[in-house]
């Protein structure tokens, strides 16, 4: 024998509440969501835009292990648009001099290759170059030898996206605390 909610005495109905308390039959009283998703995520992408520049600035990006040493002659130099213009991508000949995942010097007679070096500053003439490679050799880049190296400040980016993240569902559950209170508020009469 199957029973109900309803038949049993626990069901909404029985109890006299209504399926939704959030929800009173003159229109929604209750928190709304959408503002707590929308300043999160907002909050959140504006971290993630954040967190690419000061990669750069903090040394935490490009991590990994330096593989090569070399000089490169720059050619051009641009701001990168996906860094917020804080870091230049230069392009420039590059002639590796050292290896130092074999430890052995490379051949004076070698060609330079094209590559794009990332720096803080715009670079111009012959620059003492690094390339830093993490764990995957297809993610490698070229940075200048000064690049800072903030091997051990990983965390910040991820602990500035998850802080501005919280800042937004703080902020989403103030506004629709006030949407809902502006919403259940009786309209004012002007003038009276």
């Amino acid at each position: 024998m199957s029973t109900s909610g309803s038949e049993t005495g626990k069901g909404p109905k029985a109890s006299g509440k209504q399926a939704n308390p959030g929800r009173q039959a003159n229109g929604d009283n209750g928190v709304r969501l959408w503002p707590v998703a929308v300043c999160t995520l907002v909050f959140v992408a504006l971290g993630l835009v954040i967190v690419q520049p000061l990669g750069y600035r903090l040394g935490t990006s490009p991590s990994g292990t330096v593989v090569r040493e070399g000089t490169a002659r720059i050619e051009s130099c641009e701001p990168s648009w996906l860094h917020l213009h804080q870091v230049q991508v230069c392009q420039a000949q590059v002639r590796w001099e050292r290896d130092l995942s074999t430890e052995t010097a490379r051949s004076v007679d070698e060609p330079p290759v094209d590559r794009s070096v990332y720096a803080l500053r715009s670079l111009s003439g012959d620059v003492k170059v690094v390339e830093r490679c993490p764990s995957r050799e297809n993610r490698c880049r070229v940075v200048t030898a000064d690049h800072p190296d903030g091997g051990g400040l990983g965390f910040v980016p991820v602990l500035i996206c998850i802080a501005l993240g919280i800042v937004g569902l703080i902020l989403g559950v103030w506004l629709s605390g006030r949407i809902s209170r502006t919403k259940s508020s009786p309209p004012s009469t002007f003038g009276t």
